[in-house]
């Protein structure tokens, strides 16, 4: 069927454009459960990273030398600084904005605002304050995800998710996120696509903690 351009309708005034983020994926400086994880595995990433390149030879083309010489490389695959975003936000909200993004859905990293049990660090608190005023600044609306995929080293070294207590432990720390930021934030994620998690980290045990047990996956 062809369209036309009376086809189209416009998007309602209230349409939200944004972009998506973790953040382990482009904070940086991260210490958590899938930090540890990284530094202890890197080698085994960079022979399995070689390997899916090596299998995408023909859509890589030209970029196949570039993009192997990457893969060989084992510090390559330990996030550290990773895209700054924890220093650079500032610029990269002016950034948004500038391409007509009005939404930002991002993690908040729980090892940061409780790297301990039970003890807050309220420096960490004042960071999300500043991200979400730098956001309304630019007129950006603010998704948060209360937790992406990575833990406190405390909560995964003492058995994550299979605890338990893990649902009392998570609800204390989601109370401490709506008490700091329920003025700012309208929309709430409290944990990013929880299946694909469960089934990747406990049934196929692929990422961290990799268990192979269809019971712990379903306990999860």
């Amino acid at each position: 069927m062809a369209f036309t351009k009376q086809d189209l309708k416009p998007f309602p005034k209230d349409f939200v454009w944004g972009a998506s983020t973790s953040a382990h994926q482009v904070e940086g400086g991260n210490n958590n459960s899938w930090t540890k994880w990284e530094k202890e595995h890197n080698e085994e990433l960079c022979r399995n990273g070689v390997k899916m390149v090596k299998k995408q030879a023909d859509f890589l083309g030209g970029r196949l030398e570039r993009v192997m010489k990457d893969a060989r490389e084992a510090g390559n695959y330990i996030s550290g600084k990773a895209a700054d975003h924890y220093n650079l936000y500032p610029q990269d909200f002016k950034t948004m904005a500038n391409l007509g993004m009005n939404g930002y859905r991002f993690g908040i990293e729980w090892a940061r605002i409780e790297p301990s049990q039970g003890k807050i660090n309220k420096k960490e608190l004042m960071h999300y304050r500043q991200v979400l005023k730098e956001l309304d600044k630019n007129n950006i609306e603010p998704f948060v995800t209360m937790w992406h995929w990575t833990m406190p080293l405390w909560f995964s070294e003492s058995g994550g998710w299979l605890r338990k207590d893990s649902p009392e432990i998570f609800f204390k720390y989601a109370k401490i996120l709506l008490d700091e930021f329920s003025d700012s934030v309208n929309f709430w994620i409290t944990i990013n696509e929880p299946l694909v998690y469960s089934s990747i980290s406990y049934f196929a045990g692929i990422w961290p903690p990799q268990h192979r047990d269809p019971i712990k996956f379903i306990r999860s």
